[in-house]
């Protein structure tokens, strides 16, 4: 249960730091990460105690593989394997945002004139 537990912790953690960064990329100017720490903490801790438990309400003493100490399949399917499935296509559709960001600042920056050169400032 407990591992069950920090794995769902260890994705949630990653699309609170892609959160985190889209949001960084987006509003360049004005973000105070500090004032959403509390609610990713929560997030990011409290959140993930709701898969095993509901794997503990739903198969009790049969939740766990005892040879493999994991989560057995049917059980899985809705406390582990769910949750990672979302987790993870949630962290690429940022990505995907994060990169298409970057691009447009990147071919913004290329299509601006060069004000560097020496012949302009005389």
């Amino acid at each position: 249960v407990l591992l069950n537990y920090l794995w769902v912790c260890h994705l949630s953690w990653t699309v609170i730091e892609a959160v985190t960064m889209y949001r960084a990329l987006v509003k360049v100017f004005d973000v105070h990460i500090s004032s959403a720490v509390l609610k990713y903490s929560v997030i990011g801790w409290i959140l993930p105690l709701v898969f095993p438990t509901i794997g503990l309400v739903w198969g009790g003493a049969d939740f766990v593989e005892p040879k493999t100490c994991f989560v057995k399949r049917p059980y899985g399917f809705v406390t582990f394997y769910g949750p990672m499935v979302l987790g993870v296509a949630v962290n690429w559709i940022l990505f995907f945002f994060i990169i298409r960001i970057v691009a447009k600042a990147v071919k913004a920056k290329a299509e601006q004139p060069d004000t560097s050169d020496t012949s302009m400032r005389i």
